[in-house]
């Protein structure tokens, strides 16, 4: 099932999290596809707020993952891969042990760690306009 969400704004975004919330059940993956400064990072902490988390740290560029406890001690991991150049990098950092996890990952790059991502997948392509909103493409039986 896909779900498109057309001309959003910062101040929308909540419509978007709205309908992806009842999905977020762990363990499971929400996979951000977009190119740099669209918006992945913004929407994830919106998406963290939502979850309980009252101050999300921004992007875990550098230190590769932010670890929180949500509502329900439900177990959060946002993910930024960016700076992962190799499957031995990616299996150095722990991320295969991460995933083993009964959490829910958010998960910014995903191409950069393919090979550690379930076949199954919740997907959100982001795309910014010209009018400085943004297109949400939630994809939410991805396979790879």
């Amino acid at each position: 099932m896909t779900e498109t969400f057309n001309g959003i704004g910062l101040g929308q975004m909540g419509e978007v999290i709205q309908a992806i919330q009842p999905h977020l059940k762990a363990p499971i993956f929400m996979c951000f596809h977009a190119e740099m400064g669209a918006g992945k990072t913004t929407f994830i902490c919106a998406l963290l707020k939502s979850l309980g988390i009252s101050d999300p740290d921004g992007s875990p560029t550098y230190g590769l993952v932010h670890e929180y406890l949500g509502d329900e001690k439900q177990r959060i991991y946002h993910i930024d891969a960016y700076r992962i150049s190799s499957d031995l990098m990616a299996l150095e950092s722990g991320l295969q042990e991460i995933f083993e996890e009964n959490a829910i990952f958010l998960i910014e790059w995903p191409e950069k760690i393919t090979n550690f991502l379930p076949n199954d997948y919740i997907s959100v392509a982001i795309n910014t306009e010209a009018s400085n909103t943004r297109t949400y493409t939630v994809t939410y039986d991805h396979r790879s």
